[in-house]
């Protein structure tokens, strides 16, 4: 094989390494996969009155958008995952005031059970992959199941915030649309 015959087959070789490379980054990237829907996360107007009366401001987190909803407010979460049994979410919920702040980021949604998520605070520090919320029955038009607090959650958010969250109080509604 001649001297340019070779150069030109390693040349290949590389750009053929680096495309491959380039196309499996692109697949595991954190970036939410499009086209798989949205969850709608609405807070329950008695829990956002609470927050914002304490001078807790809630905030979408990374892909997720907020907008305000029949009194309350209303995140909606890109689904980035969807398996037999859960659904994984991109972005996240902020809550913060002058003085804390804590994050809800990468939220999963089981087909029952508990709804985990990526969980930090000023206050209690990276907490990793947290029990946030049961799921219930929701009988409300805020959305098809209610999330209602675990007991450590809501200590959290108490710890963090001054607040008086119970265990298994509602804290929210969630609505799942896929595409």
């Amino acid at each position: 094989m001649s001297r340019l015959a070779r150069t030109l087959a390693r040349s290949s070789l590389v750009l053929a390494v680096v495309l491959a490379s380039a196309a499996a980054a692109s697949a595991h990237s954190a970036e939410p996969a499009e086209g798989l829907g949205r969850t709608a996360v609405v807070l329950k107007p008695k829990v956002y009155d609470d927050l914002t009366a304490g001078g807790v401001e809630v905030t979408p987190l990374g892909r997720a958008t907020l907008v305000p909803f029949r009194g309350t407010v209303k995140v909606k979460l890109p689904i980035t995952a969807i398996t037999e049994t859960e659904i994984e979410h991109g972005g996240g919920i902020g809550f913060g005031s002058e003085n804390a702040d804590l994050s809800l980021r990468r939220l999963v949604i089981p087909a029952s059970g508990i709804v985990t998520g990526r969980l930090r605070g000023s206050e209690i520090g990276d907490r990793g992959r947290a029990n946030l919320f049961f799921q219930a029955e929701s009988g409300s038009t805020l959305g098809d199941t209610s999330l209602r607090f675990t007991y450590s959650f809501a200590l959290h958010v108490n710890s963090t915030f001054d607040t008086d969250f119970a265990e298994l109080e509602v804290f929210g509604f969630f609505t799942t649309r896929r595409r």
